[in-house]
């Protein structure tokens, strides 16, 4: 379901997925996405694939988008549908910035 379905039917759970897993998939736009956390959207929130915008944000290597989310305690050893967390794909890419900002946390 879009972001505009689940609000023309009223579904503020799926509001909410799709709001903050959007403003993961902006890339860049810190701005927006701190907008989206103060508005309440939840930081591990993810459609059915399990995929949070942590895990999107590691696999992009947007460390600032990393370093946020992390701040606003998105949970790195949540799994998506695949079985992999946020972490195990930042070790996939061996990004050294990313590895340390999971390390720093």
């Amino acid at each position: 379901m879009s972001l505009f379905g689940a609000i023309e039917q009223g579904d503020e759970s799926k509001v909410q997925r799709h709001l903050i897993f959007q403003g993961a998939d902006i890339g860049g736009h810190r701005g927006v996405a701190e907008l989206l956390l103060k508005k309440g959207a939840k930081v591990d929130a993810a459609p059915e694939t399990g995929i949070t915008p942590l895990m999107m944000a590691a696999k992009a290597k947007d460390l600032s988008m990393v370093k946020l989310l992390l701040a606003n305690k998105a949970d790195p050893n949540k799994k998506n549908t695949f079985g992999a967390s946020a972490i195990d794909l930042a070790q996939e890419d061996k990004d050294p910035s990313i590895l340390a900002a999971f390390k720093d946390r």
